[in-house]
């Protein structure tokens, strides 16, 4: 599973209820399921980048994943709702639908650097900007290559493709990288 399983997941599920061929509750079950069954392997995918199995999650972070995952799915009844106002029947489009979904698919990177700086502990993490990604916000553009202590990405609440930063975090790009090179001088801001 990746990223782009989960881009097809949610994609199928949002045009399933744009043309009607799911209803609503059927919707809601299947963005529930592709939400937690990816977001889930995300979380496995940043902790392993720091040497964690799955089965070596500690409660800390087995709640942070339970948090995360409950706060996505928090969302589905409002999206179903833009979806039906908006749907096949209703002349609506289904490329602004795309768009807004992907701020869920967007939360699988955010999920694997919230899962690596919880993790990591106290190993060396740098924000790395993804030079694939044509548009980079002010806050990604200040923090690329700074590197800092995971613990020190946690408490701050910074991390890529959260929602503190300036874009918003829905269409970032960047990632940590777990690194040797020194820690950067100073605090860091978004």
């Amino acid at each position: 599973m990746s990223e782009s399983a989960f881009r097809a997941s949610v994609r199928s599920s949002v045009r399933g209820l744009w043309s009607g061929t799911l209803s609503r509750s059927q919707f809601n079950s299947a963005l529930s399921s592709a939400i937690k069954r990816h977001l889930q392997v995300a979380w496995l995918e940043g902790a392993k980048d720091c040497g964690i199995a799955a089965d070596e999650l500690s409660e800390d972070e087995t709640s942070a994943l339970a948090e995360f995952i409950a706060e996505q799915i928090g969302y589905i009844s409002g999206f179903a709702g833009a979806i039906r106002e908006g749907d096949k029947v209703s002349k609506g489009k289904l490329q602004p639908l795309f768009g807004r979904a992907e701020m869920w698919i967007n939360r699988y990177g955010e999920a694997k650097s919230k899962a690596k700086v919880l993790a990591c502990g106290d190993k060396k993490l740098q924000w790395k900007i993804n030079v694939n990604c044509s548009e980079h916000c002010s806050s990604c553009v200040g923090l690329n290559g700074k590197v800092k202590r995971a613990s020190y990405w946690n408490k701050t609440g910074i991390a890529p493709r959260s929602k503190v930063l300036k874009c918003g975090g829905w269409r970032c790009c960047c990632e940590f990288s777990v690194t040797d090179k020194p820690v950067s001088r100073g605090s860091v801001s978004v």
